[in-house]
């Protein structure tokens, strides 16, 4: 096969080359709908996991406070023990 004249040689470079460039551009769209997915699922877990944590102490403030007991001796000087 007889090799292509400059100036057609260039154009099929640079046909190749703008191919090549639309394939990346498609690919990077690809990754950015995925990330704004991933995005959209984290912010909904998120929100959710927020009001799982407000529900908890709405209800642990309607029973009266938590359970836990306080120490039974208060240690009224903090450098005695130095």
């Amino acid at each position: 096969m007889k090799p292509l004249e400059p100036k057609y040689a260039a154009r099929t470079e640079a046909r190749a080359r703008l191919a090549y460039a639309a394939e990346a551009v498609e690919r990077a769209k690809r990754l950015a709908a995925t990330a704004s997915a991933h995005l959209r699922d984290l912010d909904g877990r998120a929100e959710e996991a927020e009001a799982n944590s407000a529900t908890e102490l709405a209800l642990l403030i309607a029973r009266g406070g938590p359970t836990a007991e306080l120490p039974a001796t208060v240690d009224d000087d903090p450098g005695a023990g130095r």
